[in-house]
């Protein structure tokens, strides 16, 4: 999407640049464990979502609506 000229940036004013993808970490284990400890047991597709896919972040703005 970058090749096209799309900016992912943060959703504020200053529209500050922002990586969209960030993979998990090795505190992915410690942050469900302590939802689990809050929540109780939590669907399979979260779990799973923290543990292998980690933080996706779409905000941004496509070139042609500058």
């Amino acid at each position: 999407m970058r090749e096209q000229g799309y900016r992912f940036h943060e959703d504020n004013d200053d529209q500050t640049l922002t990586e969209p993808y960030t993979p998990p970490d090795p505190k992915a284990e410690v942050h469900l464990h302590w939802l689990e400890q809050r929540l109780g047991p939590l669907p399979m597709v979260l779990l799973s979502w923290i543990r292998i896919v980690g933080d996706v972040w779409l905000v941004g703005t496509h070139p042609q609506i500058r």
